[in-house]
């Protein structure tokens, strides 16, 4: 009970340290959409209830943050964590190949929503760039994401600890 309590608080530090990392180490250019890669983590190995409060929670919050278009990264999110889930039931999630190339999809998918968005809104407020450099981001992503399972595996066992019992 305590972790949906406490998840809103920790998803806020998971968005500002995203957006600090990619401005600190790339200059704004490249994007690290560690919440995306955090709500593939929950598709994969957290329980429904759990990964679909985590997606709403980034989602909502990443809404509410960059001013998108209303509903964009909620709905984006739960579609991701559903697709991750029914994927889960066939891929093995250890596989760094096929977190690779979830990762890759979920980004070229969000980019290409993007653009199809500003495309329709009249202007391009989501996307800035090309889509040339949307490839390169989701090619990165998709690169570092075994990586950041590893990490998140990590955490989620240090968090998890329960005493041992003599």
């Amino acid at each position: 009970m305590i972790f949906f309590v406490l998840f809103p608080v920790g998803a806020l530090v998971v968005i500002v340290m995203q957006v600090f990392a990619a401005d600190f180490l790339f200059g704004g250019a490249l994007g690290m959409e560690i919440s995306l890669l955090f709500v593939i983590y929950a598709g994969f190995y957290w329980s429904v209830l759990r990964g679909l409060w985590a997606a709403m929670v980034f989602g909502f919050m990443l809404d509410t943050l960059t001013g998108t278009a209303p509903f964009f990264y909620l709905i984006f999110y739960v579609l991701v964590f559903v697709g991750a889930r029914l994927a889960s039931y066939r891929i093995y999630g250890e596989a760094g190949i096929a977190v690779m190339a979830a990762t890759f999809i979920c980004a070229c998918i969000q980019a290409f929503l993007a653009v199809l968005i500003g495309v329709f809104s009249g202007g391009s407020f989501l996307f800035s760039g090309d889509p040339g450099l949307a490839a390169v981001n989701a090619a990165f992503l998709a690169l570092i994401s075994p990586l950041l399972f590893y990490l998140f595996k990590k955490i989620e066992d240090v968090v998890n600890a329960q005493p041992r019992q003599a």
